[in-house]
């Protein structure tokens, strides 16, 4: 369960009421105190943003009467205000459209507390990095393919007709997919142990595509983000038929896990 997931009932209860009778707080993130102070930060619909500290625990806010629209335009305002907070402190993000009453956020703060101040005490310090991994051409056959191709006609018995050759094909089809997932498996599998001394947490995921293997959210230091480039270069001398580009720094949206036992 992430930061939008644990808030969700909060926010259902909030907008179940009457939009109109109260000015709601659409939620950034969560930080550490002191509050950043940059009177000059701009949110959501150019609404100003704030701050509302509790005890260790700092929420930046916008005043709004109701969820923004998942646009684009939207989007980009949300991770501006993240972004900027980044600079200063590392955040625990939120999901982007959420919102909630001021007294719901009260509560919602109020009873998990020490798990927000959990996570912003493994965060400081941090950034996440997104490793996404291609192949750099197109995977030639190898022999475990081969035998993929051979295995469902020794299967099936002579002569076929047309749904044995259709069954023929869908079982050829879930063999090439199964050896697809397990190679690409592998291939994370060997980069992500490229980075396992310098990194604190990753996080991969795995893509059904054979030409793009998957990617990895790597949690680490700020510190230390050279010597990540370094290895970086380093994965991809070591395997040119693969093609290995990172982005960020960000705000560890990866890792913003309340409850890991809900993951």
């Amino acid at each position: 369960m992430d930061a939008w997931d644990a808030a969700r009932w909060w926010m259902m209860r909030s907008t179940s009421r009457n939009e109109a009778e109260t000015t709601n707080c659409y939620v950034y993130c969560f930080c550490s105190g002191p509050a950043p102070e940059d009177g000059s930060l701009v949110g959501i619909g150019d609404s100003k943003v704030r701050t509302i500290q509790y005890d260790g625990v700092v929420a930046i806010v916008s005043d709004c009467y109701r969820p923004p629209e998942p646009s684009i335009p939207n989007a980009v305002a949300h991770n501006r205000v993240v972004s900027s907070i980044l600079e200063a402190t590392t955040p625990l993000p939120c999901r982007f459209g959420t919102t909630l009453s001021q007294r719901d956020l009260e509560i919602y703060v109020a009873s998990r507390s020490d798990d927000v101040k959990a996570l912003l005490g493994r965060f400081q310090g941090c950034v996440e990095m997104t490793l996404r991994i291609a192949f750099s051409a197109e995977v030639p056959a190898g022999p475990f393919e081969d035998i993929t191709r051979a295995l469902p006609g020794d299967l099936l018995p002579e002569p076929r007709g047309p749904g044995a050759r259709f069954l023929e094909e869908k079982m050829r089809e879930a063999n090439q997919q199964k050896l697809a997932n397990q190679q690409a498996q592998a291939v994370l599998d060997w980069v992500d142990d490229r980075f396992t001394r310098l990194v604190r947490d990753s996080v991969t995921r795995r893509y059904a595509e054979t030409t793009l293997p998957g990617h990895i959210a790597h949690l680490l230091d700020r510190g230390r983000l050279r010597e990540y480039h370094e290895l970086l270069t380093a994965a991809q001398s070591d395997r040119p038929d693969l093609q290995l580009t990172i982005s960020g720094p960000w705000a560890p949206y990866s890792f913003a896990i309340l409850d890991k036992s809900t993951r």
